[in-house]
């Protein structure tokens, strides 16, 4: 009777701390789908865990006494678009997406669901543009290291970044920082960070991998942010036209003609060799897309 008495009360207890937290740090519902969401992870939030953002989504009234799966996930310090699943179906074939390859007439193709990630790092790159291969292999004190040949057999661990220098970032006390726009062919732990390490500039606020900030800048967060997905609904069975999302991130003070270059790079809405290069294979011509900027 004790047992069960405060164990009721561990649980009021913990609807009133999570409702709490839920007022205090609301997650962006930017794309309501019948059968998946797409959210706006705030950098800080876990994706497991306790209070995870499928916990804060719970108890926000936009989705109550829903049921949503995990599809894939994103480190806690960034920030930026994240898939959720209403039903364990759509989980399954959202889950695929992000791992295998659309088809198209010629037997070639790329991801069904594309991530495109904004950064801003310490210092110029090595290069421009680019595409980074190599297999990560674990470090020390939990970090990781990227190493460009694999093991006898092949690549233990083998992580592809696609990546594009935009331009310097604006505001004062920045100067020399960069901002890149990555569109990962992996999902491997800590590889953009470990990515743009390899290319000689760590990102701001990553004390881990070297990211530096301004003199006299305090930096608060990590300046990593999914901004970006494109969906090939068509190709998971889970509807008749494709989304294209973009989401500017808070605080990132990206100039009017960086926030224009990267919407064209993640669009397509140019022709220009660096954007076809780093946007991969087209959407089928002929199905509807929904595109949509936040």
């Amino acid at each position: 009777m004790i047992e069960r008495a405060w164990f009721t009360h561990l649980c009021v207890f913990w609807g009133i701390l999570l409702h709490s937290l839920a007022d205090s740090l609301h997650v962006p519902i930017i794309f309501d789908h019948p059968r998946f969401l797409i959210v706006s992870k705030p950098a800080g939030v876990s994706c497991w865990g306790e209070m995870n953002v499928l916990d804060l989504l719970r108890s926000q009234r936009e989705v109550v006494d829903e049921t949503l799966f995990s599809v894939h996930r994103l480190d806690d310090p960034t920030s930026g678009l994240l898939c959720v699943a209403k039903d364990s179906d759509a989980a399954g074939k959202l889950q695929r997406g992000f791992q295998n390859r659309a088809r198209d007439k010629e037997g070639e193709g790329d991801k069904a669901i594309k991530k495109f990630y904004v950064a801003i790092v310490s210092r110029k790159l090595k290069k421009k543009m680019g595409i980074v291969k190599g297999d990560l292999v674990k470090g020390r004190r939990g970090s990781w290291k990227l190493e460009e040949k694999g093991g006898e057999g092949g690549y233990d661990n083998f992580s592809q970044t696609n990546f594009v220098d935009l331009g310097p970032t604006g505001g004062e006390g920045r100067e020399g920082q960069r901002v890149v726009l990555m569109r990962p062919l992996t999902g491997r732990t800590h590889q953009l960070r470990v990515t743009m390490r390899a290319l000689g500039a760590g990102i701001v606020g990553d004390s881990r991998y070297g990211g530096v900030c301004g003199e006299g800048e305090e930096v608060e967060r990590l300046y990593l942010h999914a901004c970006g997905l494109r969906l090939d609904l068509k190709s998971m069975e889970l509807g008749d036209e494709n989304i294209q999302l973009l989401v500017k991130p808070d605080n990132f003070r990206l100039t009017d003609d960086t926030w224009t270059s990267l919407e064209e790079h993640v669009f397509g809405v140019t022709t220009s060799a660096s954007s076809k290069f780093f946007r991969g294979g087209e959407f089928d011509q002929g199905v509807p897309v929904h595109r949509q900027t936040v």
